[in-house]
């Protein structure tokens, strides 16, 4: 669902899928992540495929990879402002979190 997930690989190498309304936080809460260690995989759209029975892997469409979108800001790109070690291509999804 367009506009409602975000992923992002933790520092302790976790996936980390934060779901909820358009508006809630998601992204001004992955800078803060992102700041602290965290990566980004992707934002927005959230492309899932299942591996097997207990794993799913997340990636980004092309077309929005390395890209996130600030409220009232606009969209910034996370691998040139804070680095290539700041983001990942894909990322097991090993918790979901809604924020509310």
């Amino acid at each position: 669902v367009p506009h409602d997930q975000l992923l992002l690989q933790g520092r302790d190498g976790k996936g980390i899928l934060l779901l909820g309304e358009s508006g809630v936080g998601k992204s001004e809460t992955a800078i803060e992540l992102i700041k602290r260690g965290h990566r980004l995989v992707t934002d927005d759209v959230v492309e899932i495929r299942k591996i097997n029975e207990h794993t799913l892997i997340g990636t980004s469409p092309d077309i929005t990879r390395y890209f996130i979108e600030l409220r009232g800001i606009g969209i910034i790109d996370v691998k040139t402002l804070f680095g290539v070690e700041c983001v990942k291509e894909k990322q097991q999804i090993d918790l979901v979190i809604k924020l509310e």
